[in-house]
């Protein structure tokens, strides 16, 4: 089976003005296909990678807690 990454399919409506199932599955599958990529940009950008080292820098820079 080929693979046809990021192709946009056109998705005709029946003559009766109706959707298929299968034309709907299509659809979906673009959508959720939409969104992961912005989440995995989201998630590769900088800003949100560096967090872990911003909140350590943060840990250091406040003075310790008195433990009881």
């Amino acid at each position: 089976m080929a693979r046809y990454k990021d192709y946009d399919w056109n998705v005709c409506r029946n003559a009766d003005g109706t959707y298929s199932i299968d034309l709907i599955k299509v659809n979906l599958l673009m959508d959720i296909r939409d969104e992961l990529k912005r989440l995995n940009a989201l998630l590769n950008c900088p800003h949100f990678t560096g967090i872990p080292t911003t909140l350590r820098s943060i840990r250091r820079a406040l003075p310790s807690r008195k433990k009881s």
